[in-house]
């Protein structure tokens, strides 16, 4: 029985999901923590610091920027919804609010933006390194090869100019040459 080697259309669906989940996971994992600690904090200062944490994880492990950005508003609009008095609201006229949530807003962004170009850097210098070895073993395969095949045709060209060797000889030094 053979295995079917998976195709590119089944690899991104695969991607497609692991990237959902890991958003959904990362912000529901944020919510309960953030849920738990409203329970015994009176403050709710932590809320933003935990999901800007979960918006880096979320960065990290995703592909892309669409995640990060994903992960960045629905962060800002959960917050404002289930951890900021009136619970339960989306409210927009709390004094300080908008700056505060423009400020998370911008930093997971930023935090996004700069996780997705480290991991594209880093996927280009993996790639130049990869070529880079490449390019090193041919040459030093091409050098292995001509090396001895240098060697081979100078005997060839002695053996030629050899005037008292058999026919047969001659013949196989001219299938060599």
């Amino acid at each position: 029985m053979k295995l079917k080697k998976p195709t590119k259309a089944r690899l991104s669906f695969k991607r497609l999901l692991r990237n959902w989940l890991i958003l959904i996971a990362s912000l529901g994992i944020a919510c309960l923590v953030c849920a738990m600690l409203h329970k015994v904090a009176d403050s709710d200062f932590y809320v933003s610091l935990i999901f800007v944490l979960a918006v880096t994880v979320i960065s990290l492990l995703t592909d892309g920027y669409f995640y990060g950005i994903i992960a960045s508003v629905l962060s800002v609009i959960g917050t404002n919804y289930a951890f900021t008095y009136p619970y339960m609201k989306l409210n927009f006229s709390i004094y300080d609010y908008p700056i505060t949530f423009i400020t998370m807003l911008a930093v997971s962004l930023v935090i996004s933006t700069l996780t997705t170009s480290a991991k594209e850097s880093e996927r280009i210098r993996h790639e130049a390194q990869q070529a880079q070895l490449r390019s090193n073993l041919l040459r030093a395969v091409s050098h292995d090869l001509r090396t001895p095949l240098t060697s081979i045709i100078s005997y060839v060209e002695l053996l030629k100019a050899e005037p008292d060797l058999p026919p047969h000889v001659m013949d196989y030094i001219e299938i060599i040459s």
